[in-house]
């Protein structure tokens, strides 16, 4: 598990990329660049997604860990994703108010991964076959 100082490290990166104005200068939406860079990675998930077999993904559920404000969590219902199966988490709190804000049909909840990890293993279905996992999820909401 994330030790006290690996999560303090994360916040500082993120409050001097906040300071710096990165998602608004460098990481802006408006720049051609990083267009690019969405269009090829959303062509790359749909690719991934209809390649493995894993469409329709509207009964599947999804979670986004360090999920930021949202933004690709909430990508996934181009593919039919269903709102209420998505689920977000993120260290950050600020992040996780944004994602709120943005998409308040997705549940979102300030968590650290590696404790969300740990009770999702410890809840895996007792039914599952070996080839075929499957996983109980916490509810994020």
């Amino acid at each position: 598990m994330a030790n006290g100082f690996e999560v303090q490290r994360l916040r500082e990166v993120y409050r001097h990329y906040s300071l710096r104005d990165l998602p608004n200068t460098r990481w802006s939406p408006d720049n051609a660049g990083n267009l690019a860079i969405l269009k090829e990675r959303e062509d790359a998930v749909g690719n991934l997604l209809a390649d493995t077999g894993f469409l329709p993904l509207s009964n599947k559920r999804l979670l986004d860990v360090g999920c930021g404000v949202g933004a690709v969590l909430a990508s996934f219902e181009r593919w039919g994703a269903s709102p209420e199966n998505l689920f977000g988490v993120d260290l950050l709190s600020d992040r996780i108010q944004a994602a709120r804000e943005r998409f308040p049909g997705l549940a979102f909840e300030e968590a650290n991964a590696e404790a969300l990890l740990l009770r999702t293993m410890l809840s895996i279905s007792s039914f599952s076959s070996p080839s075929s996992p499957r996983f109980s999820t916490p509810s994020c909401a």
